[in-house]
């Protein structure tokens, strides 16, 4: 048992910017139980969780090892060398935190923070939990990762997925947790035909699916505006926005949409909103999605991973077909203007979240699985 009240646990991710791994753990940490876990969190100096938590008074230490949300490259030769050195420090770098901290358990964020606490496990006798927040399997890498970890918490069955049948007795699925309070509907009517897209910007989001969807959305709410939420994270995602936009352009509908770039406040963005939209090609589960979900607010979604999970089509929330924007775009207009029904549906999506899915029961869950993991150690 490490220093403090209950189980010492060592937080470990790699992000710098602050996208929904990086939210879904401040809400984490907000809601845990101080007579549980003690949490200390190693995250790179200049992310954003970083700076977080030093203003939130969570106790954080750094960590050179910064991710893939990164803008800078690394795909030339003394790129590659340079992460494996990054990657190497910073495996020594977390065991020595781990020790100083006297850590019970170490919580790995990301992949590339799993990936340094696996061996840091091994070294160190630390068990690792590895929470696994997206669809991809990672190769072989991602199979010696599973293996050293202790748990592998899954937001989802899309994301438990990767590491079935073969880890499925490891596997623990811990939903996104909410903060339902803080999400809360707004009240009122809409402001306007306002159709909102919250998210990184990056080509598995699919946000140029929704940029094809406007021309039938237009068609029928000729008042209808978009408000694009969130910004690309990576070189990839500059150039995917450069195409999104070039899309937009070329359809002639620069006016009917606004960028406001990164979104600081989260339910003031989103009470601008009459339809939340989530184009994602790929979603584990979809934290801006429950969040809008909990304001109040009505879903369309492509009927596929996370969202297929979540969502009950034309109860709390709209399903259309992978892909179909046409079918996106109509789902919207149907929105926009039956605001009875877009009333009934953000009410139900509102308690379907407040049941399933707020931050309280999310951390609770959490703190079983490190009690699970304790008591095995």
């Amino acid at each position: 048992m490490g220093r403090g009240a209950g189980l010492r646990v060592l937080y470990v991710d790699t992000a710098i910017g602050l996208g929904g791994g990086q939210h879904s753990l401040i809400a984490i940490l907000r809601f845990l139980d101080p007579g549980k876990v003690t949490p200390v969190v190693a995250a790179p100096p200049e992310s954003g969780l970083a700076a977080f938590c030093a203003a939130a008074g969570f106790r954080v230490t750094p960590l050179r090892f910064a991710g893939p949300h990164t803008a800078s490259g690394g795909r030339t030769y003394p790129g590659r060398v340079r992460r494996v050195s990054d990657a190497v420090r910073a495996v020594f770098r977390l065991a020595r935190i781990a020790r100083l901290e006297g850590a019970d358990i170490i919580h790995a964020n990301t992949f590339r923070a799993a990936m340094a606490a696996a061996a840091v496990g091994r070294l160190g006798r630390v068990p690792m939990v590895f929470h696994n927040r997206t669809v991809y399997t990672h190769g072989p890498v991602g199979g010696l990762v599973a293996r050293a970890a202790a748990r592998i918490i899954a937001i989802s069955r899309t994301t438990a997925c990767p590491y079935e049948p073969a880890f499925a007795p490891k596997i623990r699925i811990v939903p996104i947790g909410i903060d339902v309070d803080r999400f809360r509907p707004r009240g009122g009517a809409p402001p306007g035909p306002v159709i909102a897209y919250l998210g990184r910007i990056s080509p598995e989001k699919g946000l140029i699916d929704l940029v094809r969807s406007a021309p039938r959305v237009l068609a029928r709410v000729p008042a209808a505006r978009f408000v694009v939420g969130g910004r690309p994270f990576t070189t990839e995602g500059g150039k995917y926005l450069r195409a999104v936009k070039a899309e937009i352009a070329e359809l002639g509908l620069e006016s009917r949409f606004a960028w406001p770039g990164y979104v600081e406040d989260v339910p003031a963005f989103l009470a601008r909103a009459a339809v939340v939209a989530v184009p994602s090609k790929e979603e584990g589960l979809g934290r801006a999605m429950l969040e809008a979900m909990a304001m109040g607010l009505p879903v369309v979604a492509f009927d596929r991973g996370g969202p297929a999970e979540t969502i009950t089509s034309g109860k709390d929330g709209v399903l259309v077909r992978p892909g179909d924007a046409g079918a996106m775009g109509d789902a919207i207009a149907d929105l926009l203007t039956d605001r009875a029904q877009a009333r009934r549906v953000g009410e139900a999506a509102r308690a379907l979240v407040a049941a399933r899915y707020s931050a309280k029961a999310s951390a609770q869950a959490l703190v079983d699985v490190y009690e699970e993991v304790a008591a095995a150690s």
